[in-house]
């Protein structure tokens, strides 16, 4: 019989796999399994767990494309035998030798679903304790059971036991993120285990490697997808600590990076960000924005408000304005015009196919391009998000449509932010 199903992602990690395999090997718990998935390295990881395979049948290797570490622990759950599953990542380790053992017979004889341990980092050499209720008002105490609507933790998910029922049974999996899969993941599983226990042992070593983590435009994106359904699932639990502990995260822990990351050629991660800031503002009851949002109205408050005056007189002159888009950017452009007495120009919102759009967006009639004529003294804005343009610039081309200007997706971004 399996008890405890470990599940390792890997992806190029030649230089740590063997020492973080083998820590689990020594464990005195000897009726577990290693699931490695390997996804998609290109160094030697793979042959190196093959090699360790030999010497341990309890080692299985499981193979995907690389796809992120959150598919690949969904793979590994999903070949689970055992009655619990943890999660070791490739570059990190486990500690007290029998720290499993104890964690399993705490879980079948407390009868909980959930048991955590405490954990260490490994840093410069040097190895010291570090919080497992990462920046909550609790400190984790051993052989002491907790109610997670007490602590609302949502960071270090390795350090913990879980019973594969309670995941199968609520159906909890890690989102298909790049970045920040493992908090929405940990915080649903300690939301649905109501409780859980902290034994008296050390199982999780942390390596803290440098440089950093780099983050991508893809990989900002997804962080932002993480956070927001964390902040989600606050604000609908009514989880007060676990909603302003994601917030400080975004605006402090990745601000500057999300910040950093922002690509005016991609606005998924601008309407990420304008998504949470309408959550931040309800929920919180006031009026200041996200940190994010606050550095790029810092960066576009210079060099907008002569574009603004410009657009302002081109419309003017225009007799008819049509909008071309009916997505989010398309609603902020809407209010500005009201907030500057020009929606009366508007006579249509213009699409490139009627499929999922509306008849009508703020009782402005929505029309499909091939319907639209070009009228005499008109003008086009394009509304739409600049990943979009190409495609929009090739159809007007096609249909000999020269009355448009494609309107600057800062400009939108700095009229929804509210210092």
């Amino acid at each position: 019989m399996v008890k405890i199903s470990i599940v390792i992602p890997v992806y190029n990690c030649e230089e740590y796999v063997r020492q973080s395999i083998k820590s689990i090997l020594c464990q005195t718990l000897r009726e577990l399994e290693v699931i490695c998935v390997n996804d998609g390295s290109t160094d030697s990881s793979s042959q190196i767990i093959r090699q360790l395979q030999t010497e341990d049948s309890r080692i299985i290797i499981l193979q995907q494309e690389n796809q992120g570490a959150g598919a690949a622990r969904n793979l590994g759950m999903k070949k689970a035998r055992g009655k619990y599953i943890a999660f070791l990542d490739a570059d990190d380790y486990y500690l007290d030798v029998d720290a499993l053992h104890i964690m399993y017979e705490t879980c079948e004889t407390l009868q909980t679903a959930v048991c955590g341990s405490k954990r260490k980092t490994f840093r410069n050499g040097k190895i010291f304790d570090t919080e497992v209720f990462e920046h909550t008002d609790y400190t984790a105490k051993g052989n002491q059971i907790y109610w997670y609507k007490d602590i609302q933790c949502d960071y270090n998910y390795q350090s913990f036991l879980f019973s594969k029922s309670l995941l199968l049974d609520h159906n909890i999996s890690f989102p298909n993120y790049r970045r920040f899969q493992d908090p929405p993941f940990f915080v649903r599983a300690m939301y649905e285990a109501e409780q859980f226990y902290i034994a008296e042992t050390y199982l999780y070593c942390y390596r803290s490697v440098f440089p950093p983590k780099t983050f991508t435009s893809e990989k900002a994106i997804d962080l932002v997808k993480g956070l927001r359904d964390n902040m989600h699932f606050a604000i609908q639990r009514k989880l007060d600590k676990l909603f302003n502990t994601t917030l400080e995260r975004l605006e402090y822990d990745f601000g500057n990076i999300i910040y950093q990351n922002i690509l005016f050629g991609d606005t998924r991660l601008l309407e990420g960000l304008l998504e949470i800031n309408k959550m931040a503002k309800e929920y919180r009851g006031n009026e200041k924005s996200i940190r994010p949002l606050r550095l790029i109205y810092e960066a576009v408050r210079k060099n907008i408000d002569g574009y603004e005056n410009e657009l302002i007189n081109r419309i003017h002159r225009a007799e008819k304005i049509y909008l071309y888009g009916a997505g989010m950017l398309t609603n902020y452009f809407i209010q500005w015009l009201g907030k500057n007495g020009l929606n009366d120009k508007v006579r249509g919102i213009i699409v490139s196919d009627r499929t999922g759009n509306l008849e009508k967006i703020e009782e402005i009639p929505v029309i499909v391009l091939e319907k639209y004529r070009p009228v005499e003294h008109s003008l086009i804005l394009v509304t739409a998000g600049v990943n979009f343009h190409r495609d929009i610039e090739k159809r007007m081309l096609q249909n000999n449509i020269k009355n448009y200007e494609l309107i600057d997706v800062s400009f939108l971004i700095h009229h929804q932010t509210a210092l």
